[in-house]
């Protein structure tokens, strides 16, 4: 039997068993075909080899990704059953019947039941849930369709489990839909205990609770000891200044003085901490009152000139021209604030200058936004740490408290007074380059009819004067000062004494025209006893003083409510406490008539007398000037000598300046320095003439009346050269005075000026822009 292939090849050549043997050519044919047949049946055989190996090598390969993802799913689920184990939440998977499929130990622990007990069971029968009270299963049921219905997040802040043994437990749940092939098969529950945080919390709120009562308690022990504390210091600064009135050495009056600035400087700390106490209890309110910004400035700076002067500091003051002055709010608040600026730089300012800037940032509907700054040459503040000087308790670094002194909390306070005023407080500084400390705070503009009239000092001698205090040290040194003026004086200790002796005084026809009263008193408060006589028809004649030690915020009001005349603080100056009596008996229209004192007329502005009121009462008019001057010391040369001649100046820095504060304010004359930057007094002054030329001109009508409206103005200048004088009187000034000034010659010219311009008054200008000096 044949092999089939060979079978095949003798049957293409037409050969079989019976045939005869083939010729060469057919037996050549057939090796041909036999040895094509061979070479196939290799090339077949290699063929099938090389794809046996491939696919083994492929299958090889298959196996090992196989292996290596089952591997490393095992891997996952390993890391994901830790993960579940060691959530610290309970974790339980349920189906969509809402029936455990599985739990994490966590949720064993926190539910007192073991996985295999719950598996397959209705989850929401074994649990509970609320929010502040227990709900129903049902409800924790329904949050669980809302959630599978809707494949959404479900969270709960606070619910309630039920556990094994009954008892609860607080916990935080969220409730997840368990999303497979786009389908929602079941959720997630995650929940943790949160007893004890609830427990921590009702701990923190009665804490809370405790520090605020703890935080008013310390607010009122603070209060009383300020009380207390101004009780002695008023006996002590008020003794040491009727001592320092006497004769006494060197030696003594250096003691003196010592004790007197030391007793100043610790109510100043009494005062921070008070004030410090009512900010941070919230209870810090601000009074609103009519008063001079330029004569409060000025009073502030005379506080610092001794101390500037003796550490050879230049300490000046540029109020500028377009600010206005009479201005509604609290001043006490605005002088502690620059108070504490000009001190804080005294502090830390070893020589050359400093300067207080008053001027206007912004006009608005009733009020001004008025800018402060305080300029100094000190030690400089590093800017890292200028972010923190407005903390409480901080200064620049330990070693300013150590070498300085200081409490840490005037600026923090200033701070605070600046928001409540509707401004803001800020520091631009470079260590070793000095300090720019500056605050801006809104003031509403004061009307006309609010403005406190000057009043002449009347003859104090021969009034009748109840003094009412409970300290023996306060009655002694109100005593000796009533003995000083040549005032009777009558000491009572409480107010029931006082009521007694009032109305004895009217009985006897002898009553007192005024009774000094301690606001703080055991028993009967003075605010009490000045109602009592405010309302007794026998007694209403008596003008009442006064006296808080405690100075609280609102005091004045209630005071003006209960028909006080005037209010001060102790420790009470004696220039305080008899210009506020001259200023009573004086805007009544007082005049003696024998013992007692007839009494007309009404206080302006509030009817009360404080040392602000004072303070303004003495602020001189008349005659109000312009000095153009850029350099800073120069200005305070002129504006101190116009001072001293009884003339108050405004300054600008330049002759823009000076154009622009004529237009708007109508000046008596103008001292014009010549050589100024940006536009110098030549310039400034041919501006001026031609402003006046062409209104008059308007005004005029052709009548020749433009001099009528001519601004004198007196040249300054630093050169004394043939034909300076010239060249000022061409350019249209009418007095020319060189430097340096003296104040006879000055005197003179402005003498001689004014007197030949009062038949002839500038009228003010219809140019309504608002002047900006530059420093």
């Amino acid at each position: 039997m044949r092999h089939p292939l060979l079978a095949r090849q003798l049957k293409r050549l037409g050969l079989t068993q019976t045939s005869e043997a083939p010729s060469r050519e057919a037996w050549l044919r057939l090796l041909e075909r036999i040895d094509q047949t061979y070479t196939e049946a290799d090339q077949g055989r290699m063929l099938m080899e090389r794809s046996m190996a491939l696919s083994s090598h492929e299958m090889q390969d298959f196996y090992e990704e196989q292996r290596s993802a089952r591997a490393q799913a095992a891997e996952e689920r390993d890391k994901l059953a830790t993960i579940i184990r060691t959530l610290g939440e309970g974790l339980c998977v349920l189906d969509l019947k809402g029936h455990l499929v599985s739990m994490n130990p966590e949720a064993e622990q926190l539910l007192g039941w073991p996985e295999a007990d719950l598996t397959g069971q209705p989850f929401f029968c074994r649990v509970r849930c609320a929010d502040e009270t227990p709900l129903t299963d049902q409800d924790l049921s329904a949050h669980f369709q809302k959630c599978v219905a809707t494949q959404q997040a479900c969270s709960l802040d606070q619910a309630s489990f039920l556990r094994r043994d009954g008892s609860t437990f607080l916990s935080s749940c969220t409730l997840n839909a368990i999303i497979t092939g786009g389908q929602c098969s079941g959720a997630v529950l995650l929940f943790s205990d949160i007893t004890e945080r609830k427990r921590g919390e009702e701990v923190l709120k009665k804490a809370k609770a405790d520090a605020e009562s703890a935080a008013q308690a310390k607010s009122e022990f603070l209060a009383t000891m300020s009380h207390e504390i101004r009780t002695p210091m008023n006996g002590v600064i008020g003794m040491t200044g009727l001592l320092l009135e006497t004769e006494l050495t060197r030696e003594q009056r250096e003691y003196a003085e010592t004790v007197r600035t030391s007793g100043e400087h610790l109510l100043t700390i009494i005062n921070d901490i008070l004030d410090f106490s009512k900010i941070d209890a919230g209870k810090l309110t601000l009074e609103i009152l009519d008063f001079d910004l330029r004569n409060s400035m000025e009073e502030v700076l005379d506080l610092f000139s001794e101390q500037a002067s003796a550490k050879g500091i230049n300490l000046a003051h540029l109020f500028h021209a377009e600010v206005p002055t009479a201005l509604r709010g609290d001043p006490g608040r605005i002088r502690q604030i620059v108070t504490n600026l000009i001190g804080n730089a005294i502090k830390f300012t070893q020589q050359g200058d400093i300067v207080l800037h008053v001027g206007l940032v912004e006009e608005r509907s009733g009020g001004v936004l008025v800018r402060f700054e305080v300029a100094d040459t000190g030690i400089g503040i590093a800017p890292e740490t200028s972010a923190r000087l407005f903390q409480s308790f901080t200064q620049a670094d330990a070693s300013t408290t150590r070498k300085f002194g200081g409490t840490g909390l005037g600026l923090a306070i200033s701070k605070r007074l600046v928001e409540m005023m509707g401004g803001t407080i800020g520091v631009e500084s470079q260590l070793g380059q000095g300090s720019r400390f500056w605050f801006t705070v809104f003031l509403e503009q004061q009307p006309m009819e609010c403005r406190v009239p000057l009043v002449e000092t009347p003859d104090l001698r021969g009034l009748q004067v109840l003094v009412v205090d409970d300290k023996e040290i306060n009655r002694r040194v109100l005593e000796l000062y009533l003995k000083k003026w040549g005032l009777l004086g009558t000491l009572a200790e409480s107010g029931e004494e006082a009521l007694r002796l009032l109305r004895e005084g009217v009985a006897h026809g002898t009553p007192y025209d005024i009774a000094m009263i301690s606001f703080n008193m055991a028993g009967m408060d003075g605010l009490h006893l000045a109602r009592m006589i405010s309302t007794d028809p026998a007694l209403k004649g008596t003008h009442m003083v006064l006296l808080s030690s405690a100075g609280q915020r609102g005091d004045a009001k209630a005071a003006v409510e209960a028909g006080v005349a005037g209010y001060l603080t102790k420790p009470v100056r004696e220039s305080q406490l008899r210009e506020c009596l001259a200023t009573i008996i004086g805007t009544r229209g007082c005049r003696q008539q024998g013992a007692g004192v007839e009494r007309s007329g009404r206080l302006p502005g509030n009817g009360l007398v404080t040392r602000h009121t004072l303070a303004e009462a003495n602020r001189k008019t008349g005659t109000r000037l312009l000095l153009a001057e850029d350099n800073v010391i120069n200005q305070k040369v002129a504006v101190r000598m116009l001072e001293n001649l009884g003339y108050r100046a405004d300054v600008v820095a330049n002759g823009v300046e000076a154009l622009k504060a004529t237009a708007r304010i109508a000046y008596s004359a103008v001292l014009m320095d010549c050589q100024m930057p940006e536009m110098d007094g030549f310039e400034a002054t041919y501006a001026i003439r031609e402003r006046e030329a062409l209104f008059a001109k308007s005004d005029a009508r052709g009548d020749g009346r433009q001099h009528a409206h001519r601004l004198p103005i007196i040249a300054m200048t630093a050169n004394s050269m043939k034909g300076d004088r010239e060249r000022c009187l061409e350019a249209g000034m009418d007095e020319y005075i060189s430097k340096p000034i003296k104040p006879k010659d000055l005197a003179d010219v402005l003498g001689r000026l004014l007197s030949n311009h009062e038949s002839s008054p500038q009228q003010p200008s219809r140019s309504s822009s608002v002047v900006r000096t530059a420093h």
